[in-house]
């Protein structure tokens, strides 16, 4: 069975973030991790281990949406 953690609008808040993410990883042990919403790059500020396989869905505040 595969096993996905979700996390989302981290707004920046990397500690709660972290817990959240180390939460899922060491004690759910998923195999994906789904990060969505806004300030969703903040993920890439974590080590994550490379059998975990990362998505990233940014939000519609994100710089991602904006037209120049």
């Amino acid at each position: 069975m595969i096993s996905i953690g979700i996390v989302s609008d981290s707004h920046n808040n990397i500690k709660n973030l972290t817990k959240a993410v180390d939460y899922l990883i060491n004690e759910k042990k998923i195999d994906y991790l789904f990060h969505l919403g806004d300030y969703y790059n903040d993920i890439d500020k974590i080590i994550i281990s490379d059998s975990i396989k990362l998505i990233k869905i940014p939000g519609t505040q994100s710089e991602f949406y904006k037209d120049y």
